[in-house]
């Protein structure tokens, strides 16, 4: 090991002194002077400047990017327009800048996407905001107007068809809490609502165990069935001011062949209730009872009152007054019952009653009828009492006593009671 001591080492004028080569270790042992002066100072730390991260004040100092520490100030300057993407090495490259009209196009993984030119002849026409494009020809796209989607609503302004083709296919829509709100199940050709799996061509569920079916399974005609699953009671419930019912042969207009008024008046073969309220029940026709035959309907009920009137050997009689005459009628057999006061001059003539409310077809006046009492009003003086029954074919009826004679008295100021049934 050589050792070299001198005082001063001065360089010529105008060169450099150089000590050490590349990759040599110099030590310097004392003070190093500047023109006799120590060089001011020691580096007592290093801190990181804008976009470095680390640092330190002794040993080994680290100084690194920090997280977006490099801004697009930083970065190198490039060519207006370029994009940055990168090679399959992960380095960055700029994409040469296209032109006004291209459009930027992927190649996929291990190639740049380039701007290109569209092929001659696309054309995009009819575009707004939201509207959707479709296909209209070769190379030509149109954006429909009836048609848009703004990111959360698709909107179709226009009639939509949905599987024109008729692949067997599902549509499907949901709800908040049912993924089978409106289901089209194209393969059974069936309709369902609430329910992923309709049971017949239209099914509405509404709970777990209540189902509202539509079909044809029963004898091929139309069929509303409310099923219920295994232990509960089927049951339909139908809710309307007025309920009405209409039928029709083939492609004839239908006609109302009943309905149930709001107050709940059944009426059936007529539109008007009349008197009819609740619960009552308005026929216009006839109810068979016990078969379908004529001599099974009945097609008539009525109740009135009626005027009847007198004759006393063949005259009419007058100063007689009625203070009740009704009637009560049920198919073609006819009750009436009458109080009548004479307050004329006695009569000693055959009695004969006339004006019954419908014409009779009875032939039997003897004791078959109905019975009648000619008495005072008090007491039993002149008291009698008999049979009274219609005769055929008119409104006559007569008033028969005892040993088969008709009454020819009528005592004046006494009352003549009478009720019979009759044949119309």
């Amino acid at each position: 090991m050589s050792k070299l001591e001198v005082n001063a080492i001065e360089p010529q004028s105008g060169t450099t002194i150089t000590i050490g080569s590349s990759g040599d270790t110099v030590n310097l042992v004392g003070t190093l002077n500047s023109n006799g002066s120590p060089l001011p100072g020691d580096i007592s730390s290093v801190v990181a400047g804008t976009g470095l991260a680390g640092g330190g004040t002794t040993g080994a100092v680290t100084l690194s990017i920090a997280d977006n520490g490099v801004t697009l100030a930083k970065m190198a300057s490039g060519t207006d327009g370029n994009i940055i993407s990168y090679d399959a090495s992960g380095n960055p490259v700029a994409i040469a800048t296209g032109s006004d009209g291209q459009v930027l196009t992927s190649a996929g993984a291990g190639a740049q996407p380039a701007f290109e030119t569209l092929p001659a002849g696309t054309t995009l026409s009819g575009s707004t905001n939201n509207t959707v494009a479709t296909v209209t020809g070769a190379n030509a796209l149109i954006g429909e107007s009836n048609l848009t989607f703004d990111g959360s609503t698709l909107s179709a302004n226009s009639a939509a068809i949905f599987n024109e083709s008729g692949a067997d296919v599902d549509f499907r829509v949901e709800s908040d809490g049912n993924d089978s709100m409106l289901k089209v199940d194209a393969g059974n050709n069936r309709v369902g609502i609430g329910t992923g799996t309709p049971g017949g061509d239209f099914e509405v569920k509404m709970q777990a165990s209540v189902r509202f079916v539509v079909d044809d399974t029963i004898d091929n005609q139309v069929t509303l069935r409310a099923i219920q699953d295994s232990g509960n009671t089927n049951a339909m419930r139908i809710a309307s001011d007025n309920l009405q019912f209409l039928t029709a042969a083939g492609s004839t207009t239908p006609a109302e062949r009943m309905r149930i008024e709001s107050d709940g008046a059944v009426l059936i073969g007529t539109t008007t209730d009349g008197s009819a309220g609740a619960g009552d029940l308005v026929v216009n026709g006839g109810v068979f009872l016990g078969g379908s035959a004529a001599a099974n309907e009945l097609d008539d009920y009525e109740e009135g009152t009626w005027t009847p009137t007198f004759e006393s050997g063949g005259s009419a009689m007058s100063n007689i007054t009625v203070s009740k005459a009704t009637y009560t009628k049920i198919g073609r057999q006819v009750l009436i019952s009458a109080t009548c006061r004479y307050t004329g001059s006695s009569s000693t003539s055959q009695i004969v009653g006339y004006n019954l409310p419908f014409t009779s077809a009875s032939t039997a006046v003897l004791g078959v009828s109905g019975t009648f009492t000619h008495d005072p009003g008090s007491g039993n003086s002149g008291y009698i009492m008999g049979s009274v029954g219609a005769n055929g074919g008119n409104t006559n009826y007569y008033f028969v006593i005892p040993g088969g004679r008709y009454l020819s008295n009528w005592t004046q100021n006494y009352y003549l009671n009478f009720a019979f049934w009759y044949t119309t």
